[in-house]
């Protein structure tokens, strides 16, 4: 682990020049795990999709690949029963459960508001990225990892790559 505090301004000096950011080249366990939990916090999905979308940006195969699990997410993620994870605390309340729905549903539709505004860029790795997510929605059969992971590997993530 770093003591480096990870800013906006710090990840955006990373993407486009040389600098340096400790966690993200650190071999400690976790330590990449930790980097992609703090860029997506700092970033969000609009922030992912706008350093994908440049092709300029020198992490940008990196942007891309977060971006992507974001979009995947969404076929990941079932209905949650209403317990609590501990079953000595059993069922939650009607309120609680509702309230957590939809604070997942907000989500859900922030992300899909990221997805539909790469219909308007004419960069074409992110229009092939758009489509591919977009066609994912009609093989879905469950909501389960196995989908997530036939999508990711069906995935063709070429025309990010450098040239």
């Amino acid at each position: 682990m770093t003591d480096q505090k990870l800013t906006m301004e710090l990840i955006k000096e990373w993407a486009y020049g040389d600098t340096v950011i400790e966690l993200y080249e650190s071999d400690e366990a976790g330590d990449s795990e930790s980097f992609d939990a703090a860029v997506n916090a700092l970033v969000g999905v609009k922030g992912l999709l706008a350093f994908a979308a440049d092709p300029a940006c020198l992490a940008r195969s990196y942007f891309v690949n977060l971006l992507v699990r974001r979009f995947l997410w969404m076929f990941r993620r079932g209905s949650e029963l209403p317990f609590h994870f501990s079953r000595f605390l059993g069922i939650m309340s009607r309120d609680d459960y509702r309230r957590m729905n939809m604070e997942r549903e907000g989500e859900l539709y922030e992300i899909c508001l990221v997805l539909d505004s790469m219909r308007h860029i004419n960069d074409p790795a992110i229009q092939s990225l758009y489509k591919q997510i977009l066609d994912f929605r009609h093989d879905r059969t469950s909501n389960d990892s196995k989908f997530y992971y036939e999508c990711w590997a069906k995935l063709d993530l070429g025309l990010f790559e450098s040239k």
